[in-house]
């Protein structure tokens, strides 16, 4: 082995080995992605909570379904201000309080993400189902799907 070889093939495997710590460090998995949606949504109730959530949705591009306490409801093209209104109806009853996340389920397939959440607020807690879809070409997850299962003394 010549010595050029000696020093050039550690530090070649140097240089491979922080460039995929690099690479892992910069590229945000779907999995990461959806994390970072889901804090957008929890923490304190507040005026901008609604349009936060909301803004997780795209009506226009993905019919929206929101099931809660036994009622069914889909959003559709031009549905945002009908959303926006019907969602701080429901939500002014948790303004000030605060949504903890006790549990969380991400699973990821293709273009498809499931969410299970338990959330804990100083009035009870509750479980929420979501699904996620990114539309093809598109970089970014909306929700299409939110369900509450069970709401142990919020509304």
């Amino acid at each position: 082995m010549p010595k050029n070889a000696k020093v050039v093939v550690p530090l070649l495997l140097i240089a491979i080995i922080g460039s995929l710590f690099a690479y892992d460090a910069l590229v945000v998995s779907d999995e990461e992605a959806i994390e970072a949606l889901l804090e957008t949504v929890t923490g304190e109730v507040g005026d901008g909570w609604v349009p936060r959530a909301v803004a997780l949705t795209s009506p226009d591009q993905h019919p929206v379904e929101v099931r809660a306490l036994g009622v069914s409801r889909v959003y559709g093209r031009g549905s945002r201000p009908d959303l926006e209104r019907e969602g701080a109806r429901v939500m002014s009853g948790l303004t000030g309080t605060s949504l903890r996340v006790m549990s969380q389920r991400i699973s990821v397939e293709g273009d498809v993400a499931q969410v299970t959440l338990k959330l804990m607020t100083e009035r009870g807690m509750v479980d929420v189902e979501l699904r996620f879809l990114r539309a093809e070409g598109e970089p970014r997850f909306t929700v299409n799907r939110v369900a509450v299962d069970r709401a142990q003394g919020l509304f």
